[in-house]
């Protein structure tokens, strides 16, 4: 799916994004990808699967607060090259649309 309007919100493959504090990937800039709900969805959440692409922090500082959240997260170290960004599903709430 290439589009979807949830909760008044008109949600876009290509469209440009940002991680909110919701989301383990507050603060990093992206893309979406794909859109999937219904019987298309792979999680079991009640919204729409958003598939995302998220730009690597530039920083070490944003680095060191990335790999600290997903150590936290997963309960074993992580380093920036252990976090996916490539490929990751979000709910609606998790990003913003730039």
């Amino acid at each position: 799916m290439f589009e979807i309007k949830y909760n008044g919100i008109l949600y876009k493959a290509g469209q440009p994004i940002i991680g909110t504090p919701k989301s383990d990937y507050h603060g990093l800039h992206g893309v979406i990808l794909e859109i999937r709900d219904g019987s298309e969805k792979e999680t079991d959440n009640p919204t729409p699967d958003i598939y995302c692409c998220f730009a690597p922090p530039h920083s070490p500082a944003e680095i060191r607060d990335l790999e600290r959240r997903f150590s936290e997260l997963y309960q074993i170290s992580k380093s920036i090259e252990d976090i996916p960004l490539d490929l990751v599903i979000v709910a609606p709430d998790e990003i913003r649309l730039l």
